[in-house]
């Protein structure tokens, strides 16, 4: 399953299809066009990068960035 963002890029996906077959060993490409209940995307801060910066107000940026 490969998510579609576009019709562009399906159609450069499906002119390689046979070589991305092969070259993965798998026997089936599906286009995923609404990707909803099927992928999760979750982000992470990098603490170590946001403390420096934010300094004392980390906590507050921290809660903003859970909800």
């Amino acid at each position: 399953m490969v998510p579609v963002l576009n019709e562009d890029f399906a159609q450069k996906l499906m002119a390689v299809k046979d070589l991305i077959l092969s070259e993965v060993n798998v026997k089936e490409l599906e286009l995923l066009r609404e990707t909803t209940g099927v992928l999760v995307k979750r982000f992470k801060p990098d603490f170590k990068v946001l403390g420096p910066k934010f300094g004392k107000s980390m906590k507050l940026v921290a809660s903003a960035i859970r909800q």
